[in-house]
């Protein structure tokens, strides 16, 4: 039980506390090698969100894309930028658009 509640407080406590709301963060785009042939011309990496109030980041998100145009335009447009959390929830939602999964 505590494991459910753990994890569900891990994912919403963005949202449960509106302290968080008028919090800036910051985001870090870091691109990382691609070792796998089968990923050959991807982009692959992690976003990292930062806090002003912390000093450890507060989320990472993962991305993988041969998709370079629209990545670079989304890089140009976030990078080191500071965004509220609404502003975040929509970042999130469009960086989703980069990640695939290939089989």
């Amino acid at each position: 039980m505590n494991k459910i509640i753990n994890n569900f407080w891990r994912k919403n406590k963005w949202f449960l506390i509106p302290y968080y709301w008028w919090k800036w963060y910051s985001l870090s785009f870091v691109e990382e090698v691609v070792m796998n042939e089968d990923y050959k011309g991807y982009i692959a990496g992690r976003v990292e969100v930062w806090t002003q109030w912390s000093k450890y980041d507060v989320d990472e998100l993962r991305f993988l894309t041969n998709k370079h145009r629209g990545y670079y335009e989304l890089r140009e447009k976030y990078e080191l930028k500071d965004l509220s959390w609404f502003e975040l929830r929509k970042f999130k939602k469009e960086i989703k658009q980069f990640y695939e999964k290939k089989y």
